[in-house]
């Protein structure tokens, strides 16, 4: 198992919604989260399931997963 990575730390709020209605979203959602990563033959975008902490996101994947290589 991997460990987490903190998404940022005190990352500056530019748009629209607050930290705690951000984190409100974070907590009560229940679809997957989009990332795209790059590579030789170009972008991959793959839904993966998170939870959110307070402070970090999980997301769940194979150690092996092509995402996770990249």
């Amino acid at each position: 198992m991997r460990s987490a990575v903190p998404v940022a730390e005190g990352p500056r709020i530019t748009g629209p919604w607050g930290e705690e209605r951000i984190e409100d979203h974070l907590r009560s959602t229940v679809i997957p989260l989009r990332l795209a990563t790059s590579g030789q033959t170009g972008p991959m975008v793959q839904s993966l399931w998170f939870t959110w902490d307070g402070g970090r996101l999980w997301c769940a994947t194979q150690d092996d997963a092509l995402g996770v290589l990249r």
